[in-house]
């Protein structure tokens, strides 16, 4: 059975039976979200959450990060998991078209701290929620990502997996928690459709606190769905038109999804990233001025298109799902970091001119290589006839091409804002994070 294979594998993993690439690899993800926390504290959407959960109040038992304050594991989940993808800057498991980071780690930190859990036993569960989580996910792209925000609703399995983890569950309460997180998974892409993206980050948020109320209530027996993928009415069969789990079951135990999770280099869509990643090139390497370009035409794969096709962005958030728009942004600043999807940026009528020079096309034959590659071709038209050609198949950040430890440390103090001092003794802990003795030291 599928669902009892995951469940078996999420109780019983280890540190002791992790590689040390895999060790890293968790540490790696955790700096890297705690970076993006950090940078989601600073924003409206994030402070709006915090304050609802605190009206709603609860048990002190775990920390929302960067509010100085602490809440009940379930609200610490929700809170963390969604400030972690508001700026759009959090890790991404490119088969899946998933985020894993921002609802599994929320969640094993938050349940990590409730129980008093070693640095050891942190790292084990972040391995059992990014080894559950981004198979599921995978098994059931690309159907289910027509409707369905995957890392809303397989990120409840991945943080159920990690919580349980650090729980202690057995494969039995185990299944029990996966069955009640596939109950409770949501998380639908009309928000997109339309233009409201505030309700994007609660989509890992909730799926954060659902992981973790899931794995909780099985630890005083409360029963699950035991074929909540597989079944007839389960998970798979409601939401994708077609799902295989064979080459993903193929792989679990033998080796770690965690080492091949993508870190972004810009905070956008990442569907957006091989064209920004061409835009830039071309820039350096033919000094190439907004002011130069007559037109541009960007060919990339279908979802690309479909998911960051807007090609009129109003806002910061519509900007962030815009290949136009973060092809002109490239051109213009030679960078795609946070401030550069500022309002006032957005709104710019130099950056809105260049914008409206940008054709966005699908290409079938880029199509069919996604998800392994992510390509974009980028064809820029000067303004007196010259055409220059960039193309990207894999992306800055990916497996093929991961950011160095400083690269990693850099975006973590970038986003962070945090005085050097608590940067550098936040970098130490999470890199020592095997010798922790209580995780609630960490934050």
């Amino acid at each position: 059975m599928i669902s009892a294979t995951f469940a078996r594998y999420a109780a019983r993993l280890t540190y002791e039976e992790l590689t040390p690439q895999a060790i890293v690899a968790a540490k790696r993800v955790l700096l890297d979200w705690l970076g993006n926390v950090y940078a989601g504290v600073l924003t409206e959407t994030g402070r709006t959450l915090a304050a609802v959960m605190l009206e709603v109040g609860g048990n002190r038992e775990a920390t929302l990060i960067g509010f100085g304050v602490r809440s009940s594991v379930l609200n610490a989940a929700l809170v963390n998991g969604a400030c972690c993808h508001i700026v759009e800057f959090d890790d991404v498991y490119r088969d899946a078209i998933y985020h894993p980071g921002a609802p599994t780690i929320a969640a094993a930190l938050a349940t990590g701290e409730k129980c008093r859990a070693s640095g050891r036993e942190l790292i084990a569960a972040i391995v059992a929620g990014y080894e559950v989580g981004t198979r599921i996910a995978e098994a059931v792209s690309p159907s289910h990502y027509k409707y369905w925000h995957t890392t809303g609703t397989v990120g409840t399995f991945g943080a159920a997996a990690a919580a349980g983890n650090l729980l202690k569950l057995d494969a039995e309460q185990m299944g029990w928690a996966l069955g009640n997180a596939g109950t409770q998974a949501a998380g639908l892409w009309q928000f997109n459709e339309d233009g409201q993206m505030m309700s994007k980050p609660l989509h890992p948020g909730r799926a954060a606190s659902s992981g973790v109320l899931s794995a909780l209530l099985a630890r005083r027996g409360f029963n699950g769905a035991t074929r909540i993928l597989e079944g007839a009415k389960g998970f798979c069969a409601a939401t994708a038109a077609q799902w295989n789990f064979d080459r993903v079951l193929a792989t679990l135990g033998r080796q770690y999804n965690v080492e091949r999770t993508s870190f972004k280099a810009y905070a956008s869509c990442s569907h957006t990233h091989s064209s920004i990643d061409a835009a830039l090139a071309l820039a350096a390497e033919n000094g190439l001025q907004p002011s130069d370009v007559e037109k541009i035409r960007v060919r990339t794969y279908s979802i690309a298109c479909e998911v960051a096709g807007n090609a009129a962005p109003k806002t910061t958030e519509q900007a962030k799902f815009s290949i136009a728009y973060c092809v002109a942004a490239a051109l213009t600043f030679g960078r795609a970091n946070p401030a550069e999807f500022a309002q006032k940026c957005v709104e710019d009528p130099a950056m809105q001119a260049l914008v409206q020079r940008v054709e966005l096309v699908a290409d079938s034959e880029l199509t069919a290589l996604a998800p392994a590659r992510r390509p974009a071709i980028v064809e820029v038209t000067t303004k007196s006839g010259k055409l220059f050609t960039g193309r990207r198949d894999f992306r800055r950040g990916d497996p093929e091409n991961p950011p160095s430890q400083q690269a990693l440390e850099g975006k973590f103090r970038d986003l962070s804002r945090l005085p050097e001092e608590s940067a550098l003794r936040l970098i130490q802990k999470v890199n020592g994070l095997e010798q922790v003795e209580d995780v609630n030291s960490l934050v």
